[in-house]
């Protein structure tokens, strides 16, 4: 985890926002007809909003299924809302 949390890419996303780790879900396996996935899930708190950000998109999580996202995302986002 200290090794994503020094990544160049993490710290120009959470830049000033002081993010804090709520769950962490290993080992989450996604089966595709030549390939398969073994992803991990970070979930991730910050005190401020990422809105003002011209890079991403505020999505109520009861209306993420109005959007194109791979399946494997779509499973985990279910999983938790539901």
């Amino acid at each position: 985890m200290k090794h994503l949390m020094n990544n160049e890419h993490w710290l120009q996303i959470f830049k000033d926002l002081n993010p804090s780790v709520i769950s962490i879900k290993e080992n989450v396996i996604h089966k595709l007809s030549h390939q398969t996935i073994h992803a991990t899930f970070i979930e991730v708190e910050v005190k401020k909003s990422l809105t003002n950000s011209k890079e991403y998109v505020k999505v109520n999580k009861n209306n993420y299924h109005q959007y194109a996202i791979p399946k494997l995302i779509e499973n985990y986002l279910s999983e938790q809302i539901h």
